[in-house]
């Protein structure tokens, strides 16, 4: 996951318990104070998503734009301790292992050996080469009875099977095993997520014809395969206050 949240465009992130529009007693928005309190500053996957990416965008509760690790670096910095270098691009051969500890220590992970993952410490990507290395092929094997077994060959068949949901615990090969998938699936999984969600508005909105046209194409050309770009877009996008002809305004505007 950190090669590649790394290699993306852009990383959006959601935090469902910061609200932008909320005032304070004397009229300042609160969200600034509630900002370094969210759940994504001590849950430890979400590390990656902030130092991995060159651009990550911030959004609150509501859909609205807070920011950006550029522009909220500081207040990251004061509430995580990450040095400002990293933040910004800096690669993580330059900081040391028990310097990367820091970061992750005081995040919460179910399971203690997952700190090394998701601060970055390991890359899954040497790993399957090593085991590859070391054991011949056995990798080959070990995940061999996944593409025979009945179910998945099912789904491969099936024209409109898009994503295919990987489940089990901590160390049984999922992210090896995703490696070897087809990355496609991943475009053509956010391409149907995307016609769902514009049939939905559609409906909800009476759009006319050219209008769900522009719509589809305009978020199929964006997307770059992150699905909660789409839904933040198609949340903004219903909001009762935007009225149908005010739709391509309102969607160009978005980041």
């Amino acid at each position: 996951m950190f090669k590649w949240y790394r290699d993306a465009a852009k990383c959006y992130v959601y935090l469902a318990d910061v609200l932008a529009r909320k005032r304070d007693a004397d009229g300042n928005l609160e969200w600034r104070l509630g900002f370094p309190k969210c759940r994504w500053f001590s849950r430890g996957w979400t590390l990656q998503e902030l130092i991995a990416p060159a651009s990550v965008e911030i959004f609150s509760r509501e859909g609205e734009r807070l920011g950006d690790k550029k522009s909220l670096e500081k207040e990251i910095h004061d509430r995580t301790g990450i040095p400002l270098r990293a933040l910004q691009g800096n690669p993580l051969s330059d900081f040391s292992v028990d310097q990367r500890m820091v970061w992750i220590e005081k995040r919460e992970t179910r399971y203690e050996e997952d700190k090394l993952w998701s601060g970055g410490l390991r890359d899954p990507c040497d790993d399957k080469e090593r085991i590859e290395l070391a054991k011949g092929g056995l990798l080959a094997d070990a995940y061999r009875w996944v593409f025979d077994n009945p179910d998945f060959k099912k789904w491969q068949q099936l024209p409109q099977s898009r994503l295919l949901w990987i489940r089990g615990d901590p160390g049984k090969g999922k992210t090896i095993l995703s490696l070897e998938l087809n990355a496609e699936s991943v475009t053509a999984a956010v391409e149907a997520f995307i016609q769902n969600k514009v049939l939905h508005l559609s409906r909800r909105k009476s759009y006319n014809e050219a209008t769900r046209n522009e719509v589809h194409e305009y978020l199929s050309s964006n997307a770059n395969g992150t699905f909660l770009w789409v839904a933040l877009v198609c949340q903004a996008l219903a909001d009762p206050k935007v009225r149908s002809w005010q739709t391509l305004d309102k969607l160009q505007a978005f980041p």
